[in-house]
């Protein structure tokens, strides 16, 4: 007993020793080139494998020390380590919203616009550009302006790659040309890409499976030609135009049928009265014998007449 209390013990003082000897280490995060390879901060870590994958935001104007741009916020990325550094990606570019509202004034509207678009190396990025507008537009320019923004964004954004658009984005180069563009349809006060970031794909890659998978087990369609399909449509049409002569032929006779039973149930009392008499006298008559009055019992006792009274005589 003695002998195993010992070793369990001696198991439990290496344990801690082991514990005591992993010590966290200091990972310094760094910008990419765009932004000249700055320092962004510094964490703390047991594993460079723990940092991968996790995010930070930080204010542009810390970055490029400029003061303009401490309404801008850049969210980055750690890829990979190297040497206790920890190697970053731009993933999202993003307005504070404080900042927009102080932009929204009396008498102007907020046009918010959101879709996705790829660049030229195949990334998928969501873009939300903000517009501002009087309230008295109508409804027609704010349409063609929404229309115009999302073509305008799509053509420039897919012959250009991620880097040279957040380079357009930080230097407001891409806002400038996106206002001049617009500027033919209304003239714009404020044109901003309030949101930019890199749409995830693992969601939609597994919905886009289990459609592929669907469509293998369904039967092949067969496709008929235009001509046939005509053809059917016709004959629908023709079948559809019957049956509506025929639900109105059936209307029509029951209507003239309910007016001739209301025709009849309608005649004057009158008229009733007189075919009745008519139908009377067209029948014989049957003679019947007369009858004699009927005495009263006092009469037939006396078998004499009742005596009138006589009037007083005047003298």
């Amino acid at each position: 007993m003695l002998l195993i209390f010992t070793t369990q013990m001696a198991e439990t003082k290496e344990e801690k020793k082991i514990l005591k000897v992993k010590h966290k280490k200091w990972f310094q995060i760094i910008a990419p080139k765009l932004l000249r390879e700055n320092p962004l901060g510094e964490t703390l870590a047991n594993e460079p494998n723990e940092l991968i994958g996790k995010t930070v935001s930080v204010n542009l104007m810390n970055l490029i020390n400029d003061s303009k741009k401490q309404n801008i916020n850049i969210k980055f990325q750690i890829k990979s380590i190297k040497e206790d550094k920890a190697l970053t990606e731009i993933i999202g570019y993003e307005i504070i919203p404080a900042s927009l509202k102080r932009l929204i004034r009396k008498g102007k509207k907020r046009v918010d616009i959101s879709f996705i678009c790829h660049t030229s190396d195949n990334k998928r990025i969501r873009v939300k550009p903000i517009l501002l507008i009087k309230i008295t537009t109508k409804g027609s320019t704010e349409t063609s302006l929404r229309k115009e923004t999302v073509d305008f964004l799509t053509k420039t954004l897919k012959k250009s790659s991620y880097e040279d658009i957040l380079n357009g984005l930080v230097s407001h180069k891409l806002q400038s040309f996106l206002k001049s563009h617009l500027r033919k349809i209304y003239p714009l006060g404020i044109c901003e890409i309030r949101y930019l970031a890199i749409e995830e794909l693992r969601k939609i890659e597994g919905l886009e499976e289990e459609v592929e998978i669907v469509e293998d087990n369904e039967e092949p369609k067969e496709t008929k030609p235009a001509e046939e399909k005509q053809e059917e449509t016709k004959e629908e049409s023709k079948l559809s135009s019957e049956n509506e002569k025929g639900l109105e032929m059936s209307e029509k006779r029951s209507f003239s049928e309910h007016a001739q039973k209301s025709s009849i149930s309608d005649k004057p009392k009158d008229s009733q009265r007189s075919e009745k008499e008519e139908k009377k006298e067209a029948e014989p008559v049957e003679e019947k014998p007369e009858e004699k009055p009927e005495q009263s019992p006092v009469e037939e006792s006396s078998g004499t007449e009742p005596k009138s009274e006589e009037a007083p005589s005047s003298e």
